[in-house]
């Protein structure tokens, strides 16, 4: 039986999740084939549009991720009972 990993800290997966959302994003705007909402739009707005409006849209990849955690649960975590750590 393979050994028991600890649980990652929730600030860990957050940012983990967030970087992949983010990663997968940038990889969507640099593939000209994607059909991303901004190509279908733009697909909407006429010949030209439709010519051109391949792929992703190229910008800055923002993602944010929240962890949203029971109160009493995130107090009963921590030894002092404030909840700021887990």
């Amino acid at each position: 039986q393979p050994p028991q990993q600890r649980p990652r800290p929730p600030a860990e997966l957050s940012r983990a999740a967030a970087d992949a959302l983010a990663a997968a994003a940038f990889r969507n705007a640099q593939d000209d084939s994607f059909r991303s909402p901004w190509a279908a739009a733009a697909g909407r707005q006429g010949l030209l549009a439709r010519l051109f409006a391949k792929g992703g849209k190229m910008d800055d990849c923002t993602c944010v991720v929240a962890l949203v955690r029971d109160a009493r649960a995130a107090a009963a975590a921590t030894s002092d009972g404030a909840g700021g750590g887990a």
